[in-house]
């Protein structure tokens, strides 16, 4: 049976954001205010990603008419608003053979982007154990005032790589794509021989293998830029700091176990702190005096659920 999903829309209230609270080491109170629906069209819809550009909000995700898997029907869908209430779809864009998949903005040069990575297909939806991430290929969606879009582009670089989450720092854009340790051939699919690169790019089309992720399977990782050019990142498994020095980190989940990757990325040390449970659909903000981190958690006894971390 196909599922068929809506894409809503979370309204959160942050309260207690003060520093005090903050020094404290006390988590600010967080209270969900509405939930409303925003788009429906008896698709599969899923994996989103919002982002203000230019004064409108833009959000993204993947609709199909043929359900959550890998399926060449698959096209990536880009809604507008300016109050985050009445929506409007601005573009949609497929890649021929190609499920599209987990988009994700960026904002770099004063450019709005929308990067996918794409699973190969051919002309019919393959068997998951027939999936290859060595056909991975990355595309791109842009515009420069979120009216005019520019579709699909090819990503030079990014053969092979599952792209993922992107950031910029000091006008170059970053991305993160997971990809097998060297592009072993035999085995299918995701494992625990797949790392996690940093690609960079001057143009936010044209990419090049920057560093590596600490490579203990590391997925879906988000990462961000601090003022200095510190790096935090989160990974679907772990933490992940790039810093001038150690620090000693504590796990959102609890710490459990560190481990020290001497990884050179612009010339700072690498800590990753495991997490106990499975972690998918990172996000990160900057929110008040702190830092926010939203993420879908696998495990325990009540199953899937959508945990914020401040």
């Amino acid at each position: 049976m196909k599922r068929r999903t809506f894409i809503s829309v979370l309204g959160v209230a942050m309260a207690a954001l003060l520093p005090s609270a903050a020094a404290a080491g006390q988590p600010p109170q967080v209270r969900i205010t509405n939930i409303r629906r925003v788009f429906h069209n008896g698709e599969h819809n899923a994996f989103t990603d919002l982002v203000r550009f230019r004064d409108r909000f833009y959000l993204t995700f993947r609709s199909c008419p043929d359900g959550h898997m890998v399926h060449p029907s698959a096209s990536i869908i880009i809604l507008a608003s300016t109050d985050a209430k009445q929506w409007e779809q601005v573009h949609r864009f497929s890649v021929d053979k190609r499920d599209t998949r987990d988009p994700h903005f960026l904002i770099v040069k004063d450019t709005l982007f929308v990067y996918t990575g794409t699973w190969y297909c051919g002309q019919t939806s393959p068997k998951p154990q027939d999936y290859d991430l060595n056909q991975h290929l990355g595309y791109a969606a842009w515009s420069k005032d979120g009216a005019e879009w520019h579709s699909p582009i090819l990503l030079e670089g990014t053969f092979g790589h599952y792209i993922w989450r992107a950031n910029a720092f000091d006008g170059k854009a970053y991305l993160c794509g997971r990809r097998k340790q060297a592009f072993a051939v035999g085995p299918r699919g995701e494992g625990p021989i797949v790392e996690s690169a940093m690609l960079a790019s001057d143009d936010g089309l044209i990419w090049r293998t920057r560093a590596l992720f600490p490579a203990i399977e590391v997925h879906n990782t988000a990462f961000q830029f601090a003022p200095h050019g510190k790096q935090l990142g989160r990974s679907g498994f772990g933490i992940v700091w790039h810093a001038p020095q150690l620090h000693a980190l504590r796990s959102f989940g609890g710490a459990q176990r560190c481990a020290c990757v001497h990884r050179q990325v612009r010339g700072v040390l690498a800590q990753q702190v495991q997490a106990g449970l499975q972690r998918a659909g990172v996000h990160q903000a900057h929110l008040g005096v702190g830092r926010i981190v939203g993420q879908k958690g696998a495990g325990g006894t009540r199953g899937e659920r959508w945990q914020l971390f401040f």
